[in-house]
Order: C-alpha cells, then structure tokens, then sequence
C-alpha cells in the first residue's frame, strides 16, 4: 500500500471521487472545502510527522485560488505568493509529488488563465510532476462543459479515474528533495483558554473559546497570515494591540481564512469575540444584524510566517506533466453530455434552494436536494 497525503478543497473531499479513489490506500485527507493555496501549505505544516512518512502527496488548490480572488477580493499578488510558498515547501519533502490543475472555464469570473499561469509558473520553478486537467478540457474543447452554470465540480467519476491513475503512475514520480528555507512557519494553537472538541463525519478539531479579550503572545516578528475556525455559530473575532486592529467573521462551518493585511506580532496582542466591521471578507458568512449579544469565536489556531534566519535555495528536481493519462475523459463525451443536460434543466431549482436556504423547511428538503433531482 502506497502512504498518500492528500491536500485541497471540496474536490479533494467529496466521497465518491477522488477521495473514494486513494482510499484502498493509506489515505490522509487534509483537504477542506472552499480554500485556498495557504490551506494546503498550513495543513502541510501542521501535519509535517505525517508527511515525512508519507510517499506520494497530491495537492489541488488552483480553483479556490480562483474562487478567494473573485469573490473576495484577494489580490492576484497575494495569491501568487502563498502559490510559490506552497510549491517551494512542497518540493523539499523528500516525498513524490502530483499538483493537479483543475478546470477554470467560469465565464462569469475574472483572470482564471493568469492564476493557472502562475500555478504552472512555480510547478515548474521547483520541478513538481503535474496533472494539467484544465489545458485538457480546452485543447479537446471541453471547456463549456465546465462552466460554472452547468457544474459545481468536476464529475465524481472523473476525479474517482484520476486517483486510479496517479496510484498507476506511483513508480514514475521523481522523489523531490530540493534544498529551500526562505520562510519559517508557525502554527499557534495553544492559547490556554477554555477549549471544546468540534467533530463530524469528516474533521475533528480541538477549539479555542474566543469570548472576552484575552492577551496572547506567539513570539516576536511574525505575519499572522491564516486563521483556521470552526465556531458553533457565525461570530467574529478581534486581532489587535496598540500597532493594528483586524476583524474576521467566520460561519459555523469547517473553515480556513486567508489574511492579506499586513501586521506583524512585534509582541504581546490581544484576541476577543467582536461585532465590529470585517477587515476582510469571509465566504458564506451572514451580514451582522448589529445585536450586542453576539457569539463567542471558535479558534483552531492562527498561522503565522517569519523569515529564516539561515537562508538556503538549492533547487534540483524537474518537473514531468502527467496529462496523458487523461484521455479517458475524452472517451467519455456521452456521458458529459447528458450530465451537461441534467444540470442545465436543474440549475433553476438548485438556485431556488441556495437563495431561500435560511428557510427552516427549504433548508431540510436542502439537505435531500440530490435525492429529489436524480
């Protein structure tokens, strides 16, 4: 059996797909859904024991990318550097490696080429092997298939065939054992602070209560660029010391926060719940009403990066695209076809349960919603 980590988002996670493909391996899924390339890197450094023992990691992170710059507002320069510092730490794991790049056909959204660009620019700057499903999908003219309003996902299917594929290919990855060490990264979870255990089908997470303002301190000269909740309902919490002040809402989902704002921990700071503007947005979280009464912030822990003090960049491996083993996608078409169909007849009432969602009943037929489609 092949150790594999697999990091990403809602496609790394649903069960029929990928995920369903590598689990007759030894499977780690660190994936979560809707985030973004400093996902995949935080959950690489959290999980560092297990990725030293692992032989194959595969990393899909571009269409949240994507996602985070459209709708809220990251900046593309922001998202190129947490691509490169994903990448870079990557290829130094002395483990196989497989980026897959999914497609980015949404007409309605802005800059998917120039965001693939900049995923295939640092593949290939630190030698990782790639699965370039995108560049499929639009030399073989598929790409209409995937615009947004017909599908949310690549199909369960695909995904399921490509995981098949990678464990066939296992014995043709180059191992990747670059020498790098520009940044150090630092996960703080630990704030000794009342905790509660957070669990579904999928994640277990230890909770850091965020009620009244507590002071803190995670060491001197680090940029907090990440905040990783899972609160029991929509709240916010409230960075600050007398240099910045920054506010985040979070839902009660499973989430990672990318940070864009700049602030450095010089030293001491203070964290508490807050119903204060947002300093940047979050996705699927409900506009504040303005009550005072508002809830405490469920913490995971904060990440944060700092320079190294012992800078080292020795860059040995090349990189390989994997793409050929696509072509059964292709082969597909009728299938594609009347999926394309299916979902272009539902989307009304798809859009319908999305937008009445707060409704106590259309939120439970919600949750059958693919059961009354099929």
């Amino acid at each position: 059996m092949i150790d594999i980590v697999l990091l990403g988002g809602s496609n790394s996670i649903k069960k029929n797909g990928l995920r369903k493909a590598l689990s007759d391996e030894c499977l780690k899924c660190y994936a979560l859904g809707a985030t973004s390339s400093l996902q995949n890197l935080y959950e690489l450094v959290r999980h560092h024991e297990d990725i030293k023992k692992s032989s194959l990691i595969i990393s899909e992170s571009n269409v949240n990318d994507f996602h985070i710059h459209n709708i809220l507002n990251i900046s593309l320069s922001d998202i190129e550097i947490n691509i490169k510092r994903l990448y870079r730490e990557l290829s130094t794991t002395g483990c196989r490696v497989v980026v897959i790049l999914l497609p980015l056909q949404t007409p309605k959204f802005k800059n998917a080429q120039k965001i693939n660009s900049m995923h295939k620019h640092w593949i290939n700057y630190y030698g990782l092997d790639y699965l370039d499903v995108d560049s499929y999908f639009e030399c073989n003219e598929l790409s209409s298939f995937f615009y947004f309003n017909n599908l949310d996902h690549p199909l369960d299917r695909h995904m399921y065939e490509i995981g098949k594929r990678l464990i066939s290919l296992f014995e043709n990855l180059s191992i990747k054992r670059n020498n790098i060490c520009e940044e150090e990264f630092h996960i703080h979870s630990d704030f000794s602070l009342e905790k509660f255990e957070n669990k579904n089908s999928i994640f277990y997470e230890k909770v850091n209560v965020i009620d009244n303002p507590v002071e803190v301190s995670v060491g001197k000269d680090k940029r907090v660029i990440g905040i990783h909740s899972w609160s029991y309902h929509n709240s916010k919490i409230k960075i600050s010391s007398s240099e910045f002040c920054y506010i985040r809402s979070a839902n009660t989902e499973n989430q990672f926060h990318d940070i864009s704002a700049d602030f450095i921990i010089t030293d001491s700071f203070y964290i508490e719940k807050s119903n204060d503007i947002d300093s940047e947005k979050s996705i699927r979280v409900l506009k504040s009403n303005g009550d005072s009464s508002i809830s405490p912030f469920g913490l995971v822990s904060l990440f944060s990066v700092s320079s190294s003090k012992n800078k080292v960049c020795e860059i040995n491996s090349v990189s390989v695209n994997v793409s050929d083993c696509l072509s059964f996608i292709v082969e597909d078409m009728n299938h594609i076809k009347q999926y394309m169909s299916y979902k272009r007849a539902n989307r009304p009432l798809y859009q319908f349960f999305i937008k009445n969602k707060s409704n106590a009943l259309i939120s439970l037929i919600y949750k059958f919603k693919d059961k009354i489609l099929k």
